[in-house]
């Protein structure tokens, strides 16, 4: 579980979830809590390293039963809420990623007006 925290990063994700493994030797990250977190900022410029809750499984790995809730959110400079995305980078990634299964996110607050629009893509 990670709760309870305030989260900063000058760029890129406060959240991010499965990017890196090896595909020869894949991973399952499952049965995991996040809730009670502050965003503090969120600045990228960049779109495929947008979105402050960032679910994006490359490498052949899986996410599964991971629920993201009581979540608030400053204004974003510049960036997304939620990125979820199976995928592959060409930067990061030998291998696209697998599965995102049963992946809730409740009462997410967002306090601004800049984000861009969020992505959950397949």
């Amino acid at each position: 579980m990670v709760s309870n925290s305030s989260l900063w990063a000058d760029v890129a994700h406060q959240i991010n979830l499965a990017t890196h493994s090896s595909p020869d030797d894949p991973e399952s990250l499952s049965d995991l809590t996040v809730c009670n977190i502050d965003i503090l900022d969120h600045q990228e410029p960049q779109m495929n390293y947008q979105g402050c809750t960032a679910i994006n499984p490359g490498d052949d790995n899986t996410v599964r039963d991971i629920l993201i809730e009581d979540i608030r959110v400053e204004n974003s400079r510049l960036g997304q809420l939620v990125n979820m995305r199976v995928m592959c980078n060409d930067k990061y990634n030998t291998a696209p990623g697998h599965l995102i299964l049963n992946m809730p996110i409740r009462d997410m607050i967002y306090n601004g007006d800049h984000s861009n629009p969020s992505l959950i893509l397949g």
